[in-house]
């Protein structure tokens, strides 16, 4: 996969309309500006890949593909300031107008239809997860009665958690649901030894009108969440990764 002259790094797709807002983004290897490949009412944003460059050799490099995600992730993020594009994910690679006018042409319905489902929205994700754990407090027992009241009490605190933390869980759903596009529910993992369990990993595709309002509701988590001892985490606006495409080859 060493690269030949013309080669480009594929970061997404746009509507062609909207490639002049984005002309003077930085590509991410320093050589310019990103290219855009037109054709018809699509463009695709790329960065020129050096002749010199062995990508196989880079992508062998896990610290140096740490680094190109980011450069990846923030031209994505500048992008979708201002203009709605399709994600691709890092290691889609085109080797000349030639290839990238076919690529458009054979994958040009998908980026049409993605770009429809995002047109003026922005992606935003949140996750919840188990907070710092607190001890139950019982009181001290002044004789044997009021022993077995105490353990009653801390065993009832322990089995009510479940159910605070599914109702809790119900209504934080409920509540970010509202003027959301879309939302894309992601598999939560199974326990895990000193690490927080996660209780709810959701993207929202959230228009940009509704963003203040969006985060406004986010605002409220903390009250929502107390009972239930969770801690939260929302992270955007980004571009929508959890509608992204994968190239289907290295043209």
């Amino acid at each position: 996969m060493t690269a030949v002259p013309l080669s480009a790094l594929v970061h997404g797709g746009v509507a062609a309309s909207a490639a002049r807002l984005i002309r003077d983004i930085e590509d991410v290897f320093g050589l310019g500006a990103v290219q855009l490949h037109v054709h018809g009412d699509l463009a695709l944003v790329a960065s020129p890949i050096p002749a010199s460059l062995d990508l196989t050799a880079l992508f062998d490099d896990q610290g140096r593909v740490a680094q190109l995600a980011i450069a990846h992730h923030e031209i994505l993020a500048e992008i979708c300031r201002s203009v709605d594009v399709v994600p691709i994910r890092l290691g889609g690679v085109i080797s000349g107008e030639r290839t990238a006018q076919a690529l458009m042409r054979d994958q040009g319905e998908r980026l049409r239809s993605t770009l429809r489902l995002i047109a003026g929205a922005v992606e935003f994700s949140v996750i919840m997860t188990d907070g710092i754990s607190r001890p139950i407090v019982a009181s001290k027992p002044s004789d044997g009665r009021s022993y077995l009241r105490s353990r009653s009490a801390v065993a009832s605190e322990v089995h009510a958690r479940p159910q605070r933390i599914e109702a809790t869980v119900a209504a934080v759903a409920a509540m970010l649901r509202e003027d959301t596009r879309a939302q894309d529910v992601r598999p939560l993992p199974g326990f895990q030894q000193g690490i927080p369990q996660r209780r709810f990993d959701t993207t929202y595709l959230v228009e940009r009108c509704n963003v203040n309002s969006f985060l406004q509701r986010c605002s409220t988590l903390p009250a929502l969440l107390a009972d239930a001892n969770l801690a939260f985490a929302v992270r955007g606006p980004w571009p929508s990764y959890s509608l992204a495409d994968e190239l289907e080859t290295t043209q």
